[in-house]
């Protein structure tokens, strides 16, 4: 490795939109073999940061700089010709979803064989034959640990786990061999194992010599992985430093702020409040069991005999890898999906297994949340008529002003403007619109809210506003709440109790504090390991 060869240097950047500065003179560096990383609040300006890196800013944008050198090339004055160049050459990007990012119709071996056929090999003379593209394919999975890289390279990305997924994309990305990596939020969805794999491939790579620059808002990844972070408010960077400093003696207050919105696992973590006083149980699951059928004819167990009992105002987390049923066991309570064996009831009366007309009037007391409320929104509503959707009957046949007042009261609810009430869902931040669905959620005064991965996208001052909006509703109203996350330090701060899953099955549950303070399971032992921790 070359020591402190700049990969990147931009000074006196800065990105408008007609009139309005939404990145303002920033300047920044990254050598062979470091790791920035680039933190702040949605709407910071940290992406388009990042963008303007790769020459993909948006239609409408125009760029100042005053130096702009990538991988040793001056780049102030590219044409878009001049960028296609230079991409997956000498400057690589790796994004949040993998599987958007990558082709559905296209095998995996063939989007890594792309960049290569473009770019060919650093060093390399003239165009290289299919059998050495090939081979250079499979020896750049196998750099990523993709295991049986042969194998992987034929398969399409719906085959692969979203650990696997990642790690193509990244091979995909190196596969010109550039000097710098960006990498855009590549963990936020995956789960903590998954997730410290990818961490430790980063690692791995930036040891070898490769300049990263990661853009994250998890504070924690950002403290196992960067040696500088730059913190970025209102399309400026406010503060900037070695990791373990600015983490540890923050000193301006945005800086501040955002540690103290963290959520944190282990003996330092702080819960927002004693468990609830026991109340009656008002949702109840037995023996749950729900399999589905393989393409070669087999039966997979997606949950196996799974029971558990929420009572009023109680908060219980439910944790585990991707697949481990975490999900088919939301919808099996929700009522979406039939269980094979076992039964839900709902405040003591049978739930599954109960024709959908009789379920109807008591859909209400149940409600659903997901991690993508902007998904579960029609794009042609104004907030005022998606909160209206979930108006039980009587309220829905109340008087205009009726509805409006109470759409109003619940728009207050959770921290809302009444003035938000004609726009549409794009129109929000992916706070305000998570917001919105929680209020479409409450209008049916709900007993139950089951919440699927609800903050897992949300940057971590948002989160805790969300954490504290729902921690509040459980304990002034005594909603009832579960909530399925790969988060564990999310569950430890809001949950009272936690079940842990692992193929299908509850290998392990209990109070939050002992499950993640006295692990005894194996698996619950190693998700807990895998938690990366703030200094």
């Amino acid at each position: 490795m070359t020591e402190n060869r700049e990969v990147v240097r931009v000074s006196g950047l800065t990105v408008r939109f007609g009139q309005a500065v939404v990145v303002d003179s920033v300047s920044l560096s990254v050598a062979a073999g470091e790791c920035l990383a680039i933190v702040g609040e949605s709407g910071s300006g940290k992406t388009l940061t990042a963008r303007a890196l790769l020459g993909l800013l948006p239609d409408g944008a125009s760029v100042d700089v005053d130096e702009l050198v990538i991988d040793g090339v001056d780049a102030r004055n590219y044409s878009e010709r001049d960028w296609r160049r230079i991409r997956g050459a000498r400057v690589g990007l790796v994004s949040q979803d993998a599987l958007v990012s990558l082709d559905p119709l296209r095998r995996v071996g063939a989007e890594v064989a792309e960049v290569i056929e473009i770019h060919g090999a650093r060093g390399s003379v003239g165009r290289m034959s299919r059998a050495g593209i090939a081979d250079r394919v499979t020896g750049m999975l196998g750099r990523v640990a993709v295991p049986e890289p042969e194998e992987r390279a034929q398969q399409y990305p719906h085959e692969l786990s979203g650990g696997l997924r990642q790690r193509a994309l990244i091979a995909s990305a190196l596969a010109g061999e550039p000097g710098i990596l960006i990498a855009d939020e590549p963990t936020t969805a995956l789960d903590v194992t998954v997730q410290a794999q990818v961490l430790d491939l980063l690692a791995g790579l930036r040891a070898d010599g490769l300049g990263i620059m990661v853009i994250s808002h998890d504070l924690a990844v950002v403290s196992g992985l960067a040696d500088r972070v730059a913190v970025m408010k209102d399309g400026r960077i406010v503060e900037e430093g070695v990791t373990t400093e600015v983490l540890s003696r923050p000193q301006h207050p945005y800086t501040r702020m955002l540690l103290a919105a963290a959520p944190r696992l282990g003996a330092e973590a702080s819960p927002i409040g004693a468990a609830p006083i026991v109340q009656e149980v008002v949702l109840e699951a037995t023996g749950l069991g729900r399999d589905f059928r393989r393409p070669d004819g087999g039966v997979r167990s997606a949950v196996d005999a799974v029971s558990l009992t929420v009572r009023a105002g109680a908060a219980v987390g439910v944790v585990g890898e991707s697949g481990s049923g975490k999900t088919t066991l939301a919808r099996l309570l929700l009522g979406f999906d039939t269980p094979d064996r076992g039964e839900v009831a709902l405040d003591g009366r049978a739930w599954s297994g109960v024709p959908e007309r009789r379920r109807r009037a008591r859909r209400g007391d149940i409600q659903f949340i997901s991690q993508d409320p902007l998904g579960s929104f029609d794009p042609r509503f104004t907030v005022a008529r998606i909160v209206a959707e979930g108006l039980r009957g009587d309220a829905r046949r109340a008087s205009a002003a009726g509805r409006a007042t109470r759409i109003r009261q619940l728009l207050d609810s959770v921290g809302l403007d009444a003035s938000l009430e004609s726009r549409r869902p794009h129109e929000l931040s992916g706070g305000q619109r998570q917001r919105v669905a929680i209020a479409r959620a409450l209008a049916s005064d709900p007993r139950i809210l089951v919440c699927d991965e609800p903050v897992s996208a949300l940057d971590v001052s948002i989160q805790a506003t969300i954490i504290d909006l729902l921690d509040t509703l459980r304990r002034d109203l005594g909603v009832a709440l579960v909530f399925v996350s790969h988060d564990l330090a999310v569950v430890a701060q809001l949950c009272d109790e936690v079940l842990v899953m692992q193929g299908g099955r509850v290998v392990e549950s209990g109070s939050t504090d002992r499950v993640f303070q006295n692990p005894q399971h194996p698996f619950t032992k190693a998700l807990v390991a895998a938690v990366p921790r703030m200094p």
